[in-house]
């Protein structure tokens, strides 16, 4: 396992996992643009995976038992939309379709011309970042409906609140003022009358 340099500011971080160290070099000169982590087992990789948040995984598809593919499934579990890139080294036999179905995002053989190299790990890199992007504003939208549903839901509450206080309070000015009205001989046919003539004029002077 290697240490990684000082990270970049806003450079992508990515672990390359091969256990050739010629190849790790060639990877770091090609690559300059990136922070580069490197491990050379499966062991270390799946260590660094699970201590370390990364943008990217470059791995080889031919590493020591466990193979490259099996790490890029161990990937898979922990994070279903990093970019992970598996490479076919040169002298290997190809299985792009086993690197697939275990959850490479690409898959290239080992190529003479590093630039093919860059330029699918940086385009991958920026789709992520549109992604995660589209991914911010989707997570805003429903906290704010979230939000806009529990404000509604807070003033049908205070609504219902401000209701019932309302009739609990009617309903104490009522029973008080019909004893009153009983004890100071009136007639119980006509209460209901007076007293709706009493609210009326006392929302009147309200208003």
């Amino acid at each position: 396992m290697d240490v990684s340099p000082p990270m970049r500011n806003g450079s992508p971080h990515v672990l390359c996992v091969d256990d050739d160290t010629d190849v790790c070099s060639v990877l770091s000169t090609s690559l300059p643009l990136l922070n580069l982590t490197f491990a050379h087992s499966f062991a270390d990789a799946l260590k660094l995976t699970r201590s370390i948040i990364f943008d990217l995984f470059l791995l080889d598809e031919w590493l020591p038992e466990p193979s490259g593919i099996e790490l890029c499934r161990q990937i898979r579990k922990l994070d279903v939309s990093i970019p992970v890139v598996l490479i076919s080294p040169a002298g290997y036999p190809s299985d792009p379709e086993a690197a697939l179905a275990a959850g490479a995002t690409a898959y290239l053989d080992m190529p003479d011309d590093f630039c093919r190299l860059e330029c699918t790990v940086i385009g991958l890199l920026n789709q992520a970042e549109v992604r995660s992007t589209e991914a911010k504003l989707a997570e805003i939208a429903a906290l704010r409906d979230e939000i806009d549903a529990h404000l509604a839901q807070v003033a049908t509450r205070q609504r219902r609140n401000t209701e019932a206080s309302h009739r609990a309070i009617d309903h104490i000015f009522r029973a008080r003022a019909y004893l009153e009205f009983m004890n100071a001989g009136g007639v119980r046919s006509h209460f209901e009358k007076l007293w709706r003539e009493v609210l009326s004029d006392r929302s009147e002077e309200m208003d």
